[in-house]
């Protein structure tokens, strides 16, 4: 996510003329960087860009808006390996 925002931030940046700042921080987890230990700390954000299972507990918990929510993509994980190898 953090690549595709830093690609887009710049032109956004020139055409709009708002200054993005941001801070990557993981969407999930018990470190005080964490975005949902963030959030419930009351610390502003006016985008969150993380993990749909994350972002439900956030509009579960009630700290971000049901309605603001957009989904951006999916990544998926693979692994390939050659033919006749054994499996991993």
């Amino acid at each position: 996510i953090m690549s595709a925002f830093q690609a887009l931030s710049a032109d956004y940046e020139q055409r709009t003329g708002v200054r993005l700042v941001a801070q990557a921080a993981p969407s999930m987890g018990a470190t005080p960087q964490a975005i949902p230990n963030r959030l419930a700390r009351k610390e502003p954000a006016d985008v969150v860009l993380m993990v749909s299972s994350a972002l439900d507990r956030l509009i579960k918990d009630g700290l971000v808006d049901p309605k603001s929510r957009v989904e951006l993509g999916k990544s998926y994980i693979a692994m390939a390996i050659r033919h006749g190898d054994p499996k991993p």
